[in-house]
């Protein structure tokens, strides 16, 4: 929708006929504006784009392979490349993780936590 890309941000208004628009979007922007902010501020510190520091903090979660990303051009495709050397320190991912009390948790996993433990879990 443009959040993580900064089409979107507080204080600007959201052009009218655009995605953000939309009515589900307004009620997730009220939500996490602030977060969203954060965020940029964050990405900012460290020379990179909120989508960057998105797309780093997904793909260090534990069980995810490999975070699936969506592009339309060759220079967003490249922002993803470069978001996949990013590593974030475990303070970082908390950090992050506050903007939206978001932190990646086993029981996130649904239907599959039992899998989850068995798979992915170390015994001990």
């Amino acid at each position: 929708v443009g959040l993580l890309a900064g089409r979107y941000q507080t204080g600007r208004p959201i052009p009218a006929g655009s995605r953000g628009d939309e009515p589900r979007f307004t009620v997730w922007w009220e939500r996490y504006a602030e977060g969203i902010r954060r965020l940029q501020e964050f990405a900012d510190r460290h020379g990179l784009r909120p989508s960057q520091v998105a797309i780093a903090w997904a793909r260090q979660a534990r069980g995810v392979s490999l975070p699936i990303v969506g592009v339309s051009s060759a220079a967003q495709l490249e922002e993803c490349a470069r978001a996949m050397t990013v590593t974030l320190t475990p303070e970082e991912r908390e950090e992050l993780a506050r903007y939206f009390d978001t932190a990646v948790k086993e029981e996130s996993a649904g239907a599959f936590v039992g899998w989850r433990r068995t798979y992915l879990v170390a015994p001990g």
